[in-house]
């Protein structure tokens, strides 16, 4: 059975950002209770992704969550859902999503392409993930998962995978795992 390795194993489990004036920290268990745990990579990719934008457009510092927008090619539900939980962007209408955009170094996913296109503070920063993470097993097993005809096997593996891939990200600092394009 597939399940997300032990809270004291995660890396960086938390992020803070400013709501006004008010500090706000988020612990990746945060946004697994908002999304669920459907979308296990999804989520720990979105959080790791916010933390490589806090670390490149605002030196480590908190961000201003409502000042930060994002297009992207990625549909994923489980990053969009960290995203609004952390920004309030998509709510707020700084979401914008395009899954025919394609850039030459993002990866393809199983739908759309891992491109994010970040905005903050009067800066923009092009990001993905490493390449191999998520692995051609992740993508092509996502894939088939879509066939209404796919196998009682087939989707207990894309279960395995989602979470191979969330426990590969929770032990890994954003800066080992995101990439500027």
């Amino acid at each position: 059975m597939a399940t997300l390795i032990d809270q004291n194993l995660w890396v960086e489990p938390t992020i803070t950002v400013l709501d006004g004036d008010v500090q706000t920290t988020f612990h990746i268990q945060d946004c697994f209770n908002f999304h669920g745990y459907d979308a296990v990579g999804g989520v720990v990719l979105g959080f790791r992704l916010m933390q490589a934008v806090q670390k490149h457009l605002n030196q480590d510092q908190p961000l201003k969550r409502h000042d930060v927008s994002l297009f992207t090619a990625f549909p994923g539900l489980g990053a969009r859902d960290v995203f609004e939980l952390i920004t309030r962007m998509c709510s707020e209408n700084r979401f914008e999503l395009d899954i025919e955009f394609e850039h030459p170094k993002a990866t393809k996913g199983v739908a759309g392409s891992f491109y994010y296109r970040f905005r903050y503070g009067g800066k923009t920063i092009e990001l993905a993930p490493i390449e191999g993470a998520p692995s051609d097993d992740f993508i092509n097993t996502g894939k088939a998962s879509k066939d209404p005809n796919a196998s009682a096997e087939l989707l207990a593996h894309w279960v395995d995978v989602k979470h191979e891939l969330a426990n590969a990200l929770l032990q890994s600092r954003a800066d080992e795992v995101i990439r500027v394009l």
